[in-house]
């Protein structure tokens, strides 16, 4: 291996560290998320993950966005083991 090929590697690796990650966006409920105070996805073009909990039957979380015509949105729910 050459002499300047590591300190090389670890020059790329810091560079890569340093730049933002472009991954989903995770937000975690602080407060519930109510019909007049639903939670608001800025880009729904954007990956983002609510994190939140439903505490009873009848509790229910409420999101809002604005998407445009024939825009597509996934939307799924994630239910850990128990």
């Amino acid at each position: 291996m050459k002499r300047g090929f590591i300190p090389l590697l670890f020059l790329v690796a810091f560079i890569v560290s340093l730049v933002p990650a472009l991954a989903h966006q995770p937000f975690f409920e602080e407060k519930d998320f109510t019909a007049d105070n639903p939670a608001q996805i800025k880009d729904p073009t954007i990956s983002t993950a609510k994190y939140a909990t439903l505490e009873t039957p009848s509790d229910v979380d409420y999101y809002s966005f604005n998407g445009s015509a024939g825009q597509s949105v996934l939307l799924s729910i994630t239910i850990p083991q128990i």
